[in-house]
């Protein structure tokens, strides 16, 4: 009786096993039809083929975008990595994560142009916060170069619990015509719609990293779906 139930019990264990390694298997093939189907690659994990930017900060690692400062003044001024295609209606989701100590500061830049001082003028999804957690924007709808636009519809304790301080953070922007929605971690943090019919309907995407630290802000997965279509 012993040996029969052991038996039994094996040959349960191997069922679940095996069924639990098909699921895996048809989840992953779904959705890996699903990023073909509605998304594609703005990085293509081997080189910065279709982006501008400064290869003294931007680089290729392990199959990751990563942007590094030197150190606090280096660079002196904010340093940007953009897409030579501009995007107009969209979905875009990645990772990212910030490593390294002091002020780190990030963002992705969306609907950008350059203004005439060589920033950026366009909207962010901001990564990061001054002062360790005392400062935290993350998933806040900033445009600071233009208007000095700040929304967000979480509050600072919400948003120190929501993201992952030393890990991946997911980050989800979703923008059609004047309707604008961020996501940190599948968490909506901004729900807006922009009044200003002169603002810019489409530009380029963009990162990035600001100086005052030494630091590294670490991409990777970045899909966009084309929402004009």
């Amino acid at each position: 009786m012993k040996a029969q139930l052991k038996n039994a019990i094996f040959l349960l264990f191997v069922a679940v096993l095996v069924y639990t390694i098909l699921s895996l298997s048809v989840c992953s093939e779904r959705r890996t039809q699903l990023v073909q189907e509605d998304s594609r690659e703005l990085f293509n994990g081997k080189d910065l083929d279709g982006w501008q930017g400064e290869a003294k900060w931007w680089t290729v690692e392990n199959g990751q975008l990563v942007g590094a400062t030197r150190s606090k003044r280096d660079p002196v001024d904010p340093s940007w990595l953009v897409t030579e295609q501009v995007y107009g209606d969209f979905e875009l989701t990645l990772w990212c994560k910030l490593a390294g100590d002091g002020n780190r500061n990030s963002g992705v830049y969306y609907r950008g142009k350059w203004n005439a001082d060589g920033q950026v003028i366009g909207y962010e999804f901001d990564l990061g916060g001054w002062a360790g957690d005392k400062e935290l924007w993350w998933g806040e709808l900033h445009d600071p170069y233009d208007r000095q636009l700040s929304v967000a519809d979480l509050s600072k304790a919400e948003t120190k619990a929501l993201y992952n301080r030393k890990g991946w953070n997911h980050v989800r922007i979703r923008v059609q015509g004047n309707h604008i929605q961020h996501w940190l971690n599948g968490v909506k943090t901004v729900d807006w719609y922009e009044s200003d019919p002169a603002i810019q309907k489409s530009g380029f995407i963009g990162f990035q990293i600001h100086p005052e630290s030494k630091y590294e802000v670490i991409l990777r997965d970045i899909l966009l779906k084309d929402l004009n279509q």
